[in-house]
This record gives C-alpha cells, structure tokens and sequence, in this order.
C-alpha cells in the first residue's frame, strides 16, 4: 500500500446550545448529503441515550428526562452503521 486517503466528512453540523439543561438543537448542515443517517447520543459509559434517522434539516432534543448531568457522545452514522462525525456535548 502506497497510500492511505481515510475518509472525511465534509459537513458542518452545529449543536447548540453547548453546555445545556434542557434542550439541544443540531442543525445537520448540508442535509442533502445525509440519506439513511442516524443520530444517536450515547453516555460516558457507552450507553446509548438517543438513536433517531436524520430526515430534516434540524432536530431540537428535549433533554428535560434525562438524569446524568455531564459529558455526551454526538455521534452521526452513515447507511453503514459507520461513525462519521462526533461531537461532545455537556449536559449539566
């Protein structure tokens, strides 16, 4: 192998606000290039918190039941079940 051209993902998704208490919005940037992706949101213990499709531009998650105040995994998947993008989140 001569080369090595990993895969990037060349999107600007937005979440805020950052830390937050009660809600979060994310705004997946250029949506069109995101068909059968998912958001999930897991834990600092690897739980999951939150799996839904992306199926619009942007997305409010109402965080008011959740009872872990602290640091949360944003993740996007692609059709593959791949992890293309990860942000951090606090919760607090």
């Amino acid at each position: 192998i001569t080369g090595y051209n990993p895969i990037t993902f060349q999107n600007s998704i937005k979440i805020y606000p950052n830390p937050t208490k009660d809600k979060l919005n994310i705004n997946y940037g250029n949506f069109s290039t995101m068909k059968n992706y998912t958001l999930k949101i897991t834990n600092s213990l690897g739980q999951t918190m939150f799996t839904s499709a992306i199926n619009q531009q942007t997305s409010t998650i109402d965080l008011n039941s959740w009872s872990g105040n602290g640091l949360y995994l944003v993740q996007i998947l692609d059709a593959n079940n791949n992890i293309i993008a990860v942000k951090k989140i606090v919760l607090k």
